[in-house]
């Protein structure tokens, strides 16, 4: 198998190379190696893992990202080779006229509704409360005719947040009461909410990896407001498939009723779920240690 990624969720894993192998200690002291040569990506989401200067190296060289994250999930650190933009597509992409951003940013959030109503339908059959998710779909169906003739990022993004609203109002039924209570982004500390924020962690690595791969600049974005140390085209891009993380997690908190062994094991099932259904993509397996 030719692992493209690889996520680390487990303190006092060591990482060095040998050869032409990515070398992962765990804490029990077993073993696991990688090619170089087919690596893309490194994900580390805990505190204590140790990073040899070697395969620091290694990772510039041959442009694997290496990025780190704190508790909430979010880029702490990230080391990359040395990415070679391309004049053309930037260009193109900083040239965009304010009409062709604004379509752009009205196709992302369309298709994200559409497919975040198609799954609450996919659901109404065994959710608790099936009347709630009818509520929840109606209302998106009526903001997303608006979305489309939607005037301005700002009006965008209030309909954006209406629809959430109604999404994660229709989800909560899905899973027996008490387990998800309402969406909570940064600083989160309950499990449902920590299962969402990493999967997205997870979504956002594989799509930063794949915008730098063909040489657009991430900080410019179309929806995402530009702000220090924020890539907003690939939090624009993530929008229509934010799904997959929720559609993975909602699974997981079914399946065990909400209750795991640890918070950390909630996370790192979801990171398996996550890359599970993202192996089918162009860039590769992953392995989550």
């Amino acid at each position: 198998m030719n692992i493209r990624h690889v996520y680390v969720t487990q303190q006092g894993t060591r990482l060095g190379k040998t050869g032409e192998r990515l070398v992962v200690k765990l804490p029990d002291d077993s073993t696991e190696d990688y090619s170089l040569v087919h690596l893309r990506s490194i994900l580390i989401s805990v505190r204590g893992v140790s990073v040899s200067t070697d395969l620091m190296v290694q990772c510039a060289q041959r442009d694997i990202s290496l990025e780190v994250l704190d508790f909430d999930t979010t880029a702490a650190a990230r080391l990359t080779g040395k990415r070679l933009r391309k004049p053309g597509l930037l260009r193109a992409q900083v040239g965009l006229s304010a009409a062709d951003s604004l379509n752009t940013a009205r196709a992302l959030i369309s298709e994200q509704v559409v497919r975040r109503r198609s799954l609450l339908r996919y659901l109404r059959r065994s959710a608790v409360d099936p009347s709630t998710i009818e509520r929840s779909c109606e209302r998106m169906s009526r903001r997303l005719d608006q979305v489309r003739s939607a005037h301005s990022i700002a009006q965008l993004m209030g309909l954006e947040g209406s629809c959430a609203r109604a999404y994660w109002r229709g989800i909560a039924t899905t899973v027996d009461t008490g387990v998800f209570e309402t969406r909570i982004g940064r600083g989160a500390k309950d499990t449902s909410n920590a299962m969402l924020n990493y999967g997205y962690a997870v979504l956002r690595s594989r799509i930063l990896g794949m915008v730098e791969r063909v040489g657009l600049e991430p900080t410019i974005g179309f929806l995402h407001s530009d702000r220090e140390g924020r890539v907003s085209l690939v939090l624009d891009l993530m929008e229509p498939w934010r799904v997959i993380v929720e559609d993975a997690a909602f699974s997981l908190l079914r399946r065990h009723a909400g209750r795991f062994e640890s918070q950390r094991q909630a996370t790192r099932m979801t990171a398996d779920a996550v890359v599970a259904r993202l192996e089918a993509e162009p860039d590769g397996e992953a392995s989550t240690v």
